[in-house]
């Protein structure tokens, strides 16, 4: 019985808690889990054995079954946090106590003997559906109403809802499987369904706001059309990120894709031959290194090779140049006459001294924070955003300085307030 216990153990932390790769950040922690509950588990079922009847086999048989029972439903449970916490981040969820309480609720009713292995099959079974459809409802919901803000979100909850209907007709569709290896691919196949609609809802958001670009016209066209479809395929670039509480507040949220499609207008309209000949470039290694490259290495060899290419530094002058250009008539007239209408040409500006510790100051302290995924408070972002605003108009008034100087006129330009 010690024995066939011990092998059960093994088997049960083999297929429900895998050891992870050295490499693996979440390495370290699998392996103090699978000790923490192997040991647990080994001294119950050892406790038992000690108390059984040696001449009685019914007593080594239900210490047998107890121990099955409980390995089987610890290591599930286990599983099924690490789960919620890797896709819905460390905070408790009440979707997913109650599923745990309704495993721990069919575990008890689980009788031994032939019965005990199908009983508990079926008890693990509809855990695992219950647990995969709570996680996917609640991470596409939150990821997006991140991503397309409250007006996208409101706009695409038809194909959202239809998505997720889909989803769990896919996973009620393996309860004529048998609880095991085949049942989790198939889990895992109806999440990768999910995950490809999820991607075409946020495609339609983007190229919606990339005004429905057209491959093959003419550079602007290409690049922003090769942009569109490629923007959902770049959480790929971070691998499984726990999801954040998302809470749609006030009347319009901005959502993610708001921000980044302005941003790559600007980058595209900036210069869009070079534009082109960039995304091309920047795409085909990005395709080739997430075939072979982890995650990681994938985005430090593609912001790598941005800089390289000059693509980084476009990215920059567009954002910049976007931003002068949404600046109020008024404003921009005034600035005119102040520093002369090179001044809110930022490929002008952007060659002066000022203008290049600007640009230093975005790429370093916001744009390569963003690609890198670093994560940023909101006082954090406003008090950057405010500090990059100030460096971008003393630019702008150094040119102006400059110009008037150049003229002959030494008229030094009136401070903006």
């Amino acid at each position: 019985s010690e024995l066939v216990g011990k092998d059960q153990l093994q088997s049960n932390l083999d297929d429900f808690l895998p050891e992870l790769p050295a490499g693996d950040a979440r390495a370290a922690d699998r392996k103090a889990l699978r000790e923490s509950l192997g040991g647990s588990l080994s001294s119950s079922f050892m406790t038992c054995l000690s108390k059984a009847r040696p001449d009685v086999a019914e007593d080594r048989n239900r210490c047998t079954d107890d121990f099955q029972k409980q390995a089987t439903l610890s290591l599930g449970a286990a599983v099924g946090k690490a789960k919620a916490a890797e896709y819905l981040g460390p905070a408790a969820r009440p979707e997913v106590t109650a599923i745990e309480s309704a495993l721990k609720t069919c575990g008890a009713k689980v009788p031994g003997g032939k019965k005990l292995k199908p009983a508990l099959d079926a008890c693990m079974k509809k855990f695992s559906v219950d647990l995969a459809n709570s996680i996917g409802v609640l991470k596409l919901r939150a990821s997006l109403a991140d991503v397309l803000g409250t007006k996208g979100y409101a706009e695409a909850s038809a194909r959202v809802e239809k998505a997720l209907a889909l989803y769990r007709k896919c996973l009620d569709g393996l309860s004529a499987l048998e609880f095991g290896e085949r049942f989790t691919q198939g889990i895992d196949g109806c999440s990768k369904e999910l995950y490809s609609r999820a991607r075409g809802i946020v495609f339609l958001a983007i190229d919606k706001g990339m005004g429905h670009p057209v491959p093959g016209a003419e550079p602007r066209q290409n690049a922003l059309a090769a942009l569109a479809r490629a923007i959902p395929c770049m959480d790929s670039l971070a691998g499984n990120q726990p999801e954040k509480d998302v809470e749609r507040a006030g009347v319009d949220a901005p959502g993610l894709i708001d921000a980044l499609v302005r941003y790559l207008k600007d980058y595209v309209d900036y210069d869009p031959v070079k534009a082109n000949q960039d995304v091309e470039v920047v795409l085909a290694q990005l395709r080739a290194d997430l075939a072979v490259l982890p995650p990681g290495e994938a985005r430090t060899r593609l912001i790598d090779l941005m800089i390289k290419r000059g693509a980084l530094d476009q990215f920059i002058r567009g954002c910049v140049q976007g931003k002068i250009n949404e600046l109020h008539w008024m404003k921009k007239l005034a600035a005119k006459g102040l520093y002369g209408k090179e001044s809110l040409e930022w490929r002008k500006v952007s060659e002066i001294p000022e203008g290049r510790a600007a640009e230093a100051y975005i790429r370093e302290r916001m744009v390569l924070p963003l690609l890198y995924g670093k994560e940023l408070s909101a006082a954090e972002k406003q008090r950057i955003e405010a500090e990059a605003e100030k460096k971008v108009t003393k630019a702008v008034e150094a040119h102006g300085a400059l110009r008037w100087q150049r003229s002959g006129q030494g008229v030094e330009p009136v401070p903006t307030p």
